[in-house]
């Protein structure tokens, strides 16, 4: 051991058994780390990091650490950074610790023009669902329509395809008879082009591109040492193949922690099958495979421990665990059946008031959550729990980024800091009287027709161009809109030079008329003035966000990869670019850049409405409704879990 015993006692002592085992397993393996809730994953992941760098001597920049959540990984470096804060010699700037997709987007960003990447911006959800629609019309299939439920067909494909690591080019259709699946695929190769013409990825692209990459290029992985995957039964197939892409140069140098009975992201092409597999990639290329079980629970009672464990065993291929509580309490799980869906919301309403009110205990709101699969269920307790005047929240009802104003204002945002055709489109619709989907087309068209993608201007000259009269085919009427709404972009771009950051966003929602625009798309049962509160409310929380954000803090990652790369041997065509974005970078950012910026952090930032919304330590007083999904991680001393009906829960799909 390099480290003293005293050293090692005042950093590690507190580490169980089997998490010691996991700690001071050696660097040059395959470690899978089986961890069920509250069995103290993360601490061991931190010491387990913390324990490469001082007793292997691995470099930080040698270390990859993926998280499920930026706010995961924004923990974890806090907590190494005060595990190590007295040694000097370590560089914990150099840690790439992220979410899967933003550690890929710093390699592409970097390396991309090696795959034909150049310039390129994330296709945010309206993105994809505009070019999606415009793939399905351009092609005018008889079996794939625009209707919600054949949308939704084709999304899955694409995403499927997408989660394997196969782009169009890559895809072999496994019945050329079945009529449904190769017009899906004819839809898919359309929007990779139409995506690939706008310079747009969708967020599934950056995996698939940097496996690409990593393939073509190796070295651009050659400083890694080790990898460290945390939540891994929420991987998918090509987050796998990464892994292993990732740690080439390493001999394939891996800890995973996970739990194959926490899998709950299937619909996102997330399989617990990787555990196994990971298993025979590991045997097959010879290495080392160890796997130790965390079976201390810090977190639940025993009584919880016992009927969880009850409940998992009934799964066919599942090896039984032995788990044992910490916590000395013998609570018991209680299971009650109601006639009725409203009797089971009065209970559990009329339960909270009593435990509330009862003097043994000092219960408040914050303490209860009300956990279902689909939040369409808490129609019935939001009336309860109103009527007994116990307050409450929903977490991961409408997205705050998918609110129409949020929508909207984004936007406005985009077309101000960027030439985005996209955004163009939607607000020249919204905003542009005179412009319908005629003249939108001309536009359209016009863009596209001056090369294969849009560089930057390209829109901008051509929408003037319409307005002025350089190009014929816009009526009067629609050239006066069109000069009106490049008016508002320029005088919002010089806003945006000239003043702080807050008056340049109440300037644009302003300009824009952004309440009462948005006001005429919303559709709700509530009257126009609690609408227009509502809005107002929110486009101050997207204004708070704007103010508050810190590049800085952001960019740590990316600053991590940039330092990390210019280290990697010299190639000239990638070294000269780090070079010219280093010095970009250090110089104090442009108010563009700053707003640019901005757009990126909220398209990468995964969950970011329900990973912060449900967890925001200051909201004290309020019961949490939440679903399965939007729990994840999160625990509360008294919780209900409604509906344990068939079909519900267990869902049909289960079921059948």
């Amino acid at each position: 051991m390099d480290i003293s015993q005293t050293e090692y006692e005042r950093l590690f002592g507190t580490l169980n058994e089997n998490q010691t085992n996991a700690l001071t397993t050696t660097n040059d393996c395959v470690l899978e780390i089986v961890a069920g809730p509250g069995t103290g994953k993360t601490k061991l992941l931190v010491s387990r990091v913390a324990y490469l760098l001082l007793n292997h001597k691995l470099p930080a920049s040698g270390i990859i650490v993926t998280t499920f959540t930026k706010k995961a990984a924004n923990e974890m470096i806090e907590r190494l950074s005060s595990v190590l804060k007295n040694y000097d010699g370590i560089n914990l700037k150099q840690l790439q610790i992220g979410t899967f997709h933003s550690i890929c987007f710093g390699y592409l960003k970097f390396f991309g023009k090696s795959i034909g990447l150049n310039k390129f911006t994330i296709a945010d959800n309206k993105d994809q669902k505009d070019v999606l629609l415009k793939a399905i019309n351009s092609l005018g299939l008889e079996d794939v329509k625009t209707d919600k439920s054949s949308i939704k067909r084709v999304q899955s494909y694409i995403s499927q395809q997408k989660s394997l690591g196969l782009h169009p080019e890559d895809v072999t259709i496994a019945d050329p008879s079945d009529r449904i699946e190769a017009q899906h695929f004819q839809v898919y190769s359309e929007y990779q082009k139409i995506l690939k013409q706008n310079s747009l990825i969708d967020f599934d692209d950056i995996l698939v591109h940097t496996y690409k990459l990593l393939t073509i290029r190796p070295e651009c992985v050659s400083h890694v040492k080790h990898i460290l995957v945390d939540e891994f039964q929420d991987t998918n197939t090509i987050q796998l193949k990464l892994i292993f892409k990732f740690t080439q140069y390493c001999k394939d140098n891996i800890t995973i922690v996970g739990d194959a009975d926490q899998s709950i992201y299937a619909f996102r092409n997330a399989s617990y099958e990787n555990f196994k597999i990971l298993e025979s990639l590991a045997l097959e290329n010879r290495r080392d495979f160890i796997k130790i079980t965390l079976d201390q629970n810090y977190r639940s009672t025993n009584s919880i421990l016992k009927i969880s464990e009850s409940l998992m065993r009934h799964q066919e291929g599942r090896e039984d665990k032995i788990l044992l509580s910490n916590n000395n309490k013998e609570d018991p799980v209680y299971y009650i059946c109601h006639k009725s869906h409203d009797d089971e919301s009065i209970f559990i309403a009329d339960k909270i008031s009593n435990v509330m009110n009862d003097s043994d205990n000092s219960y408040t709101p914050k303490d209860f959550a009300v956990i279902v699969r689909v939040s369409r269920t808490f129609l019935s307790l939001e009336r309860e729990l109103t009527r007994k005047g116990i307050p409450y929240k929903i977490v991961k009802g409408q997205s705050f980024w998918d609110l129409k104003e949020i929508s909207m204002t984004i936007d406005c945002l985009r077309i101000i800091a960027n030439d985005d055709w996209l955004a163009y489109k939607r607000t020249i619709d919204w905003f542009a009287v005179g412009c319908g989907t005629k003249m939108i087309e001309k536009i359209e068209s016009a863009i596209f027709t001056s090369g294969s993608s849009v560089e930057n201007g390209v829109v901008n000259n051509i929408v003037t161009e319409f307005a002025t009269g350089i190009k014929p085919g816009a009526s009067t009427k629609a050239k006066a809109s069109l000069i009106h709404f490049l008016s508002l972009i320029n005088e919002c771009r010089a806003k945006l030079i000239s003043s702080d950051i807050s008056d340049f966003f109440n300037f644009v929602t302003q300009k824009f008329k952004l309440v009462d625009n948005s006001l005429k798309k919303k559709t709700s049962n509530k009257g126009d003035d609690e609408l227009k509160y509502d809005i107002t409310e929110n486009l101050s929380e997207l204004r708070k966000q704007l103010e508050q954000y810190n590049p800085e803090e952001d960019e740590q990652l990316r600053k991590a990869q940039e330092d990390v790369f210019q280290q990697l041997p010299e190639k000239t065509e990638d070294s000269q670019y780090i070079k010219e974005e280093s010095i970009k970078n250090d110089s104090e950012p442009s108010k563009e850049t700053f707003l640019s910026a901005f757009l990126d952090h909220i398209y990468l930032a995964e969950s970011i409405a329900s990973d912060d919304q449900a967890s925001q330590g200051n909201d004290l007083g309020r019961v949490t409704l939440t679903t399965i999904h939007g729990s994840k991680g999160l625990e509360w001393p008294v919780v209900f879990l409604p509906s344990l009906v068939n079909n519900i829960i267990p869902s049909r799909f289960s079921l059948t």
